[in-house]
């Protein structure tokens, strides 16, 4: 049940209709040689496809199925023995503050606003990060991190908004190092 919320949390990103852009965030060892990275491996060892055929979240497959499209875009193999990658990704969801100010306003945790009769009121917006993380499958040292969150208005397109979601963040893999 937890594992469903977490990935139901996903969903807050990958849906259109935001009033502002998704925010990106990446981050990468510097030290780290990324064209020394060919072959990749999910963290936990789970298979892609056979996720759905067991019972596993819906969710969950259609992540790792965008992950792996973007990877091998990249020109990376999956290895089921000795990766030099290690790739996990986690979703989160919280109540989250609007950034919409205007006649009406806003606090931390809600949002607010003045109807025509002057009754005020609010009410808190969800706000869901997708994270993907590689790590170096020797030293087991994280080496990229790419992260994208947004609020969530209408979680009904959440499937077909996974890829996207996805080529957004791995948009950014592997990092220009100067």
């Amino acid at each position: 049940m937890l594992k469903r919320l977490l990935l139901a949390g996903i969903a807050i990103i990958l849906v259109a209709g935001c009033a502002s852009p998704p925010k990106k965030n990446v981050s990468y060892d510097w030290t780290a040689i990324f064209a020394n990275y060919q072959t990749w491996q999910w963290l936990d060892g789970k298979p892609i496809v056979t996720d759905a055929l067991i019972g596993a979240d819906l969710t969950d497959s259609f992540v790792r199925r965008a992950v792996t499209k973007e990877l091998e875009r990249k020109g990376m193999r999956l290895a089921m023995k000795s990766p030099d990658l290690l790739v996990n990704y986690r979703g989160n969801f919280e109540q989250a503050v609007s950034s919409e100010p205007g006649k009406s306003g806003y606090s931390y945790a809600w949002r607010w606003s003045q109807d025509d009769s002057g009754e005020w009121t609010g009410r808190s917006l969800a706000r869901g990060t997708l994270l993907i993380e590689m790590i170096d499958a020797r030293t087991k040292n994280l080496v990229w991190r790419g992260s994208i969150s947004d609020a969530v208005t209408d979680a009904s397109q959440l499937q077909s908004q996974i890829p996207a979601a996805v080529r957004a963040i791995l948009d950014a893999y592997p990092p220009k190092v100067k």
